[in-house]
C-alpha cells in the first residue's frame, strides 16, 4: 500500500495532521487509504509528538503576545498614574504656597477642590476602583436581584401548585362516573354512561 502513496502525499498528510487541521480518518478518506495504515506510519514517524510540540509553540507565542499587550497596558496605566500624581502634587503645593488670607476667596478653593476630586476620580477609574456612588448602585442592584429572585421563586411555586391542582382536577374528572336516571324507566334503575 505504501507504493500507492507518493512521498509528496505523505508529506502533505503529515503537515495537515501536525498543524491540527484533521484526523487520521479524514486523511484516509481524502487520500483513499485506510486510517489504520496512516496511524501506523504516523506512529513510526512521531506525528503526534510533532503536533504536540507545535501546539506548545503556538500556545507560547500566544501567551507571549498576551503578556506583551498586558505589559504595554500596564506601562500606559503607570504613565497616566504618574501624570495624575504630578497634577495632585502641583495642586497641593499651590494650595500650601498660598498665604492664609487668599483662602478667603472661596471660588478659588472650590475650583482647586474640584480639580483634586477630578484627579482622584480619574485615578479611581484608571484602577477600576468603585467610588461611593458606584458602591451604592452595586448595592441597589444586588438588593433588586434578591427581590427578583424571591419574586421568581414565589411565582414558580404558585405556577407549580396550579399545575398540580389542574392535574388533580383532570384525574378526578377522568375517574368520575356519571350516573343518569332515565325518566320513564319502569324499574327506576340508574344507567351508567
Amino acid at each position: 500500500m505504501d507504493s500507492k502513496v507518493s512521498a509528496a502525499q505523505w508529506r502533505k498528510m503529515r503537515i495537515e495532521y501536525v498543524k491540527g487541521n484533521t484526523t487520521f480518518k479524514k486523511l484516509g478518506e481524502k487520500y483513499g487509504i485506510s486510517d489504520s495504515y496512516i496511524r501506523k506510519r504516523a506512529s513510526k514517524e512521531g506525528w503526534r509528538k510533532k503536533r504536540s510540540e507545535l501546539d506548545t509553540k503556538v500556545e507560547q507565542k500566544v501567551l507571549e503576545r498576551v503578556c506583551d499587550a498586558r505589559a504595554r497596558e500596564f506601562e500606559l496605566i503607570a504613565a497616566v498614574n504618574d501624570q495624575m500624581d504630578l497634577v495632585l502634587d502641583n495642586l497641593l503645593r499651590f494650595i500650601e504656597a498660598q498665604p492664609p488670607k487668599k483662602y478667603d476667596d472661596l471660588r478659588g478653593v472650590e475650583s482647586l477642590t474640584k480639580a483634586i476630586a477630578q484627579v482622584v476620580d480619574t485615578k479611581r477609574n484608571l484602577y477600576n476602583v468603585p467610588n461611593e456612588v458606584d458602591k451604592e448602585k452595586i448595592k441597589a442592584l444586588r438588593e433588586k436581584q434578591k427581590v427578583d429572585r424571591a419574586r421568581y421563586r414565589l411565582e414558580k411555586k404558585k405556577f407549580d401548585e396550579e399545575l398540580k391542582e389542574k392535574a388533580a382536577s383532570r384525574t378526578m374528572a377522568e375517574n368520575t362516573v356519571i350516573r343518569v336516571i332515565v325518566e320513564g324507566d319502569e324499574d327506576g334503575e340508574a344507567m351508567d354512561e
